[in-house]
């Protein structure tokens, strides 16, 4: 048995998120309708910045020096593209000295074509997607649990690609292929 005559009530305000930009407007029912907001939700965001020079994960910026912040323009550039991943061995430089001249300029990108060799080192290709990996993990970027880089096939025909989906990309302004 319990005494409700010294029970204290208090009242507090609870705020209410609204989630209709996240419902579909074509749900059959409301089950329906609470999946698809709950999948959009968990959705993960890479927005990548290219000409500002920035990249963040979920909201939170993912500070990176600009050789990895232009790598991860050219692994996010093949992925929305639908590209199959960045070849460990034969991986062009073209595609990453242009991401790195909208970043640093004709000047730097010049500089530094003079130090890369063309087609890229595998080695070099290996180190670039294992320093994003450990940069996304220190800002708490696990997609899935995993690394934000994936490898896939063997090492001698390995491919690089980032472990999202297409949508859960975000570029600010043109894309490198654009």
């Amino acid at each position: 048995m319990i005494d409700a005559r010294s029970a204290v009530v208090r009242l507090i305000d609870l705020p209410f998120p609204r989630l209709r930009a996240f419902a579909p407007t074509a749900a059959r029912d409301y089950a329906e309708a609470i999946a698809a907001a709950q999948a959009s939700l968990d959705r993960v965001t890479l927005t990548i910045g290219i000409d500002s020079g920035q990249a963040q994960w979920d909201g939170r910026p993912l500070p990176l020096p600009p050789a990895l912040m232009s790598w991860l323009a050219v692994l996010a550039d093949d992925l929305v593209g639908g590209g199959v991943g960045v070849a460990r061995v034969g991986a062009s430089a073209l595609c990453f000295l242009s991401a790195y001249r909208r970043l640093r300029g004709d000047g730097a990108a010049l500089r530094l074509s003079g130090r890369i060799a063309d087609p890229l080192d595998a080695e070099w290709v290996e180190e670039k997607c294992s320093r994003l990996v450990a940069a996304a993990n220190r800002i708490g970027a696990r997609p899935r649990g995993g690394a934000l880089v994936a490898r896939t096939g063997r090492r001698a025909n390995a491919r690089y690609r980032l472990a999202l989906d297409p949508a859960e990309v975000l570029w600010i302004g043109e894309r490198l292929a654009a």
